[in-house]
């Protein structure tokens, strides 16, 4: 099979993530180039300076992008973006949003967001933004199904390691969870036929229920999602996963979803 650079586009409308963003961030509403939100620093004060962190580990060279905007005073209040402690942007206030593109070296690269500011005034946002942050993942050199949500996010990767999880965070005993959308992809590098989707609660207390379903409206659960017919190297399938508890539900649990299937 081909090898290529799985990779995703995040406009940041959801806040988990299968990549760790670290240091002092927050999501806004204030400025964006797509969407209703994109990531930005926290507001400081006079003279003082934030950062966030994002570090990515390549097996191979490959391209990273975003959209990137700084509403600030001109000339004293800056974003600086560092690669591997090398500044690729330096602007104050800005106009319009710009796209930002670069070519990483196989390996760790760590990129650093910075935010500083003088000792007098606030114009603007007084802070940047940063918007459809295009980052690669990992390398499909091997036959496997890939899960993940509708924007793309990998849950696993070709060594069967998780990298995030479905979170439904903390629910109200007797609540029935907002359906989630999922997606399996064949990256088998061969067609396969007759998927069929399924859970195995691990230590799940018995009166919380994890069901998943074809069809969203209605939603239908089924203990095992079976898709007829071939499915084709790079084709999805949609399916959707939910809670329910009961009014007398203490704890929740985890789950795991799996997947096979046969040889076209």
């Amino acid at each position: 099979m081909p090898n290529f650079i799985y990779a995703i586009t995040d406009d940041f409308e959801e806040d988990n993530r299968p990549y760790t963003i670290t240091g002092k961030f927050e999501y806004t509403t204030e400025a964006k180039h797509s969407g209703t939100r994109s990531l930005s620093n926290v507001k400081i004060g006079h003279s003082q300076s934030t950062d966030f962190y994002i570090e990515l580990n390549l097996p191979y060279a490959n391209d990273i992008s975003f959209w990137y905007f700084c509403s600030s005073e001109s000339s004293y209040d800056r974003f600086r973006f560092y690669i591997n402690n090398v500044a690729r942007i330096d602007t104050g206030n800005m106009s319009a949003w710009t796209k930002f593109n670069y070519r990483l070296e196989a390996g760790k690269n760590t990129l650093r967001f910075n935010y500083s500011k003088d000792g007098s005034q606030s114009v603007g946002y007084d802070r940047f933004f940063i918007d459809e942050l295009y980052i690669p993942f990992f390398l499909v050199d091997k036959p496997f199904l890939l899960f993940t949500n509708e924007n793309g996010f990998p849950f696993n990767n070709p060594e069967g390691n998780m990298l995030y999880n479905l979170d439904f965070g903390t629910m109200t005993a007797g609540q029935v969870a907002t359906p989630r959308k999922l997606k399996l992809t064949n990256f088998c590098g061969f067609d396969i036929s007759d998927v069929q989707i399924f859970i195995k609660p691990s230590e799940f207390p018995p009166k919380v229920a994890v069901e998943i379903s074809r069809f969203n409206t209605p939603f239908i659960p089924e203990e095992n999602n079976t898709f007829g017919g071939v499915l084709k190297d790079g084709e999805s399938v949609t399916f959707y996963a939910r809670i329910v508890t009961q009014e007398d539900t203490m704890a929740g649990g985890d789950f795991y979803i799996y997947a096979k299937a046969d040889l076209a």
